[in-house]
């Protein structure tokens, strides 16, 4: 029992290694992947700090699964659950709703301070 735990240990400090060295000759191309699958820069980031976390707690060195291609797939999929939970948020939030009943509705819709920050510089422009 005391060498299968030992034997583990050893693993760990042998992914800990090679994850520090994958770190440093891939992290540009790693970061690219993830923004490319990120809808932002910093989701990109947290994706690929998770990633490594991820890689240290559950790779395993001696199963023959090729470390790169392993850090790929799991940033990309890291990229895509952060996707799909800000766009499950966004169907979530109601809709801004307009009063008709107001003498002159269409500068109401126009009015900057009722628009989302990102359509209202649309609208002032």
């Amino acid at each position: 029992m005391a060498k299968q735990l030992h034997a583990s240990a050893n693993d760990r400090a042998k992914t800990r290694t090679l994850a520090a060295h994958l770190y440093s000759a891939h992290h540009r191309r790693l970061l690219a992947i993830g923004k490319r699958n990120s809808p932002t820069t910093e989701d990109a980031e947290e994706a690929l700090h998770d990633t490594f976390i991820l890689f240290i707690d559950h790779f395993d060195p001696n199963a023959g699964a090729p470390p790169l291609a392993w850090l790929t797939l799991t940033l990309k999929r890291r990229c895509w659950a952060t996707y799909r939970r800000q766009q499950l948020l966004h169907r979530q939030q109601p809709l801004p709703t307009t009063d008709t009943t107001t003498s002159d509705a269409s500068n109401e819709l126009l009015d900057p301070s009722r628009l989302p920050d990102e359509l209202a510089v649309v609208a002032a422009n």
